[in-house]
């Protein structure tokens, strides 16, 4: 886990492939988990100090975030299912997930 942080605090985005999550989940914390319905779960995850979100893209990879506080994430998980709940209502919109 702690080679994960560092990655996350050098270039605040690290991509897993999907069978390394159960590992990373096991060392967590979940905060906070919602089902995006379109592309698997979103995750706020606290490792120690560290607040990290976990989601899951459409590619079935793993993209971890690094956050200051659990009130960012929060904030960031809002946002994200607004766009899912705005694809839904077929906006045409589409989630970046390589967006730092």
């Amino acid at each position: 886990m702690e080679k994960i942080i560092n990655q996350l605090k050098n270039k605040n985005l690290v991509i897993l492939k999907k069978d390394e999550l159960e590992e990373i989940i096991f060392q967590c914390e979940v905060v906070k988990e919602e089902d995006t319905f379109l592309s698997g779960k979103i995750r706020i995850l606290k490792f120690e100090t560290v607040i990290i979100i976990q989601e899951e893209n459409t590619k079935d990879e793993i993209i971890l975030r690094l956050f200051k506080s659990i009130a960012d994430a929060e904030e960031f998980i809002n946002k994200r299912l607004q766009t899912y709940n705005n694809m839904w209502d077929g906006c045409g919109c589409k989630v970046n997930y390589y967006e730092v």
